[in-house]
C-alpha cells in the first residue's frame, strides 16, 4: 500500500472542513523542535512505508515542510508534547503529538487525520560530520532482499566538510541523513564505513536494499 504523509493527507481530507485559527507564535515553543527533521518511517493504521519530507521548524514560529509534491509553508505552536500547525494558504489547522528520544535527535510524530493515524518517526539534522566519510564514494554493489542489482543507476556519492557535497548530509544518532540540495527531500540509512568501505541499508515495507561503495 502506498501512503502518503500526514502533509498530503491534511491538504486531501480535511481541507474542507477546518479553519485557520491562528498559529505561529513563539512565545512558548518547544526549543528542541527547532531545527530541520527528516523524515524516515511513515505507518498508516499499522501499515509501515517509506515516505520522503522534510520539515523545518523555524524559532520565530514559521517554517516549510518539503515534500515530492512540492514545499508547504506553515505556522507552528508546540510545547509539552503537541504541536498545532497551521496552513494559512488554506485555512486549516490540526494537531500532532509528538515525542523526543532521550538524544533529542530523534522524533516520533503521531497525527489523526479522518479517522486514519499516521505516525512518523524523524531524524534532526546535525552538526555531526564525522570525517571518515569524507570522500568521493562509487558504487559497487547493490542488494536487493538478497539478489545482486546493478550500479548503472547510482550515482557516485561527493561528502563534503560541513555536510556538502552531492548531498547534504550528517550522521545522527548513529544514522546517515541525507538531503537533495535542490528538493531538501532525502532519507535516513544506517551506515558502515571500513576504511575505503561505505556500505548503506535502507529497509522499508519492500525489503531491504544494501548499496556497497568504495572510496
Amino acid at each position: 500500500m502506498e501512503l502518503l504523509s500526514r502533509w498530503m493527507l491534511v491538504l486531501l481530507l480535511i481541507s474542507p472542513f477546518l479553519s485557520a485559527c491562528g498559529g505561529g507564535s513563539s512565545a512558548h515553543n518547544d526549543s528542541r523542535l527547532v531545527g530541520t527533521w527528516v523524515s524516515d518511517r511513515i505507518t498508516g493504521d499499522q501499515d509501515p512505508d517509506t515516505d520522503q519530507n522534510t520539515l523545518t521548524y523555524m524559532s520565530d514560529g514559521t517554517g516549510q515542510v518539503f515534500t515530492p509534491e512540492g514545499t508547504i509553508d506553515i505556522l507552528w505552536e508546540g510545547s509539552n508534547g503537541q504541536i498545532t500547525t497551521t496552513i494559512e494558504a488554506l485555512g486549516v489547522t490540526w494537531t500532532t503529538i509528538y515525542e523526543l528520544n532521550a538524544s533529542e535527535d530523534q522524533g516520533t510524530f503521531t497525527t489523526v487525520v479522518d479517522g486514519q493515524t499516521i505516525v512518523e518517526d524523524y531524524h534532526k539534522v546535525t552538526q555531526n560530520y564525522p570525517e571518515d566519510l569524507f570522500g568521493t564514494w562509487d558504487c559497487v554493489s547493490i542488494v536487493v532482499n538478497g539478489t545482486d542489482g546493478s550500479c548503472a543507476d547510482i550515482s557516485t556519492l561527493q561528502l563534503e566538510a560541513y555536510g556538502l557535497g552531492s548531498v547534504l548530509w550528517c550522521v545522527t544518532d548513529s544514522a546517515f541523513v541525507w538531503r537533495d540540495p535542490v528538493t531538501q527531500v532525502g532519507g535516513v540509512v544506517a551506515y558502515e564505513v571500513d576504511g575505503d568501505t561505505l556500505i548503506l541499508t535502507e529497509a522499508d515495507d519492500t525489503g531491504v536494499t544494501v548499496t556497497t561503495y568504495q572510496r
